[in-house]
C-alpha cells in the first residue's frame, strides 16, 4: 500500500472549478430556460465553510514551521490537517464552480440585474468557497514534509 500523499497542485483544482462552472451554468441555464427558479445556497454553508477555514487556519499555524520556536502539532495530527487541506480544497474549487456557474446565467440572461436575497447569497456562497480553497492550499504546503529521503517522492507526505 502506498502511503504517499502527493502534494497539491493548485492547477488541478482549477480546472475542476472550470468543469463544475460550466456544469452549473448549463444546469440553472436549463432551469432558467423552463422557468425555474435560480438554485439558492443555504446560510448554513456559508457558516460551515467560514468554520471549516477557520480551523485549518488554526491547525495549520500551528504546524507551520517558525525558526523560533518549534511546531505546536506533530506528527500524526500535521498528517490529518494535510488530508483535510487537501479534501478542502479540491471541494472548495468544486462548490466555487458550481456557485459561480448557478449564479452566472442569471447575470447574463437577465437584461436589467436585480439584487435579489438568492443571488446575494450565492455570492456569499462563492465568497465562502474561495476562501477554503485558497487557505487549503497554503495550509496544505505548510503541513508538506520536505525531509524526504526519496528522491522521487520529494515533497510528498507520509504518515508518521
Amino acid at each position: 500500500m502506498n502511503n504517499k500523499l502527493q502534494p497539491l497542485k493548485w492547477k488541478y483544482t482549477s480546472l475542476l472549478a472550470v468543469a463544475s462552472t460550466v456544469v452549473g451554468y448549463i444546469f440553472t441555464h436549463i432551469l432558467l430556460v423552463n422557468a425555474y427558479g435560480l438554485p439558492r445556497g443555504g446560510t448554513s454553508f456559508i457558516v460551515t465553510f467560514t468554520v471549516l477555514a477557520v480551523v485549518l487556519l488554526y491547525f495549520g499555524w500551528g504546524i507551520r514551521r517558525n525558526a523560533n520556536k518549534p511546531p505546536k502539532f506533530k506528527g500524526l495530527t500535521a498528517y490529518f490537517v494535510t488530508l483535510l487541506a487537501h479534501a478542502s480544497a479540491w471541494t472548495g474549487a468544486l462548490l466555487t464552480g458550481w456557485y459561480i456557474g448557478i449564479t452566472l446565467p442569471w447575470y447574463l440572461d437577465m437584461p436589467q440585474f436585480e439584487l435579489n436575497e438568492v443571488t446575494i447569497v450565492n455570492i456569499l456562497c462563492v465568497i465562502a468557497s474561495i476562501t477554503v480553497w485558497g487557505i487549503s492550499i497554503i495550509v496544505e504546503s505548510w503541513c508538506r514534509l520536505d525531509d524526504d529521503e526519496d528522491p522521487q517522492s520529494a515533497g510528498a507526505t507520509t504518515i508518521p
